[in-house]
């Protein structure tokens, strides 16, 4: 039941996605602060495995999907203050490192803000970053992602052999 659900989960995100930014978590030194293990899996001794199980095999199955279908998966740090760091002002807030804080407002802007949907936008913000300023990845892989349209003169006639242009007709 679960790895079925990880495959049409990540069949979905890939074929939605173009690009799909997630952050590097290390699930295993996550699980081993008592408090985020019962979150993170299903019980309090097989926590580690699971955890760790399951979130490494919903990457490896994203990124192995991702190849099969040109699609680009971006890792940005687990070091990268996703939560704490404020989208609209920058402001980086310590408070947020903990948990119980699931949202807050910023003192430079006073926007109010839910720290999940915060951390989402800026993975996303960090990985595009991170992707365009690859020399490696950059260019060359974002350029296959998308369809382009040549630009120029029409040709007179489509694949069938009929004539496009509507004053021909």
């Amino acid at each position: 039941m679960r790895d079925d659900f990880l495959h049409k989960l990540i069949t979905s995100l890939i074929k939605e996605n173009s690009v799909i930014c997630i952050e590097d978590l290390a699930v295993s030194n996550m699980v081993k602060n008592h408090k985020l293990a019962l979150s993170l899996a299903d019980s309090a001794a097989l926590a580690s495995l699971r955890a760790s199980a399951s979130w490494s095999k919903f990457v490896e199955m994203l990124e192995y999907k991702a190849l099969w279908h040109d699609r680009l998966v971006q890792k940005v740090s687990t070091f990268y203050p996703s939560s704490q760091t404020f989208i609209k002002s920058g402001f980086i807030n310590p408070q947020v490192k903990d948990l119980k804080l699931r949202e807050w407002s910023c003192p430079t802007c006073s926007n109010y803000n839910l720290r999940d949907n915060n951390a989402a936008l800026n993975i996303l913000g960090e990985g595009l970053r991170l992707i365009a300023k690859s020399p490696v990845r950059g260019f060359q892989e974002l350029r296959g992602l998308f369809k382009t349209a040549a630009v120029g003169i029409p040709e007179a006639l489509n694949a069938c052999g009929e004539l496009v242009s509507p004053e021909v007709i």
